[in-house]
């Protein structure tokens, strides 16, 4: 299945490996982005066995989510054999109330 990413999701990630570099270091960074290909892959295999995120969804789209962190969280879809990562986002913050792409 493939893996794409929506242009927030990117920009997101971005400033989040930014934030842990200026905060954490080199290593917390590297530690993070292990956890993203982790998520990829664990995604990738079985999309649908991650749970469905009821705030975001509606009666067209369901998304799901993957827990990355404890405060980072992946939001995607899948559609037509294909994951589409709307967002990655820190939890602490107060997500969309929905999302579209």
């Amino acid at each position: 299945m493939k893996l794409i990413y929506t242009s927030i999701a990117l920009y997101n990630r971005k400033q989040i490996s930014k934030y842990i570099s200026r905060n954490f270091g080199k290593q917390s960074v590297q530690d993070f982005n292990e956890r993203v290909k982790a998520a990829h892959k664990s995604i990738k295999d079985s999309p649908f066995a991650h749970p469905k995120d009821w705030d975001l969804s509606t009666a067209e789209l369901d998304v799901h989510f993957y827990i990355i962190n404890g405060l980072t969280k992946m939001v995607y879809v899948v559609e037509d054999n294909q994951v589409i990562v709307l967002d990655i986002w820190d939890t602490r913050h107060q997500p969309p109330k929905s999302v579209s792409h």
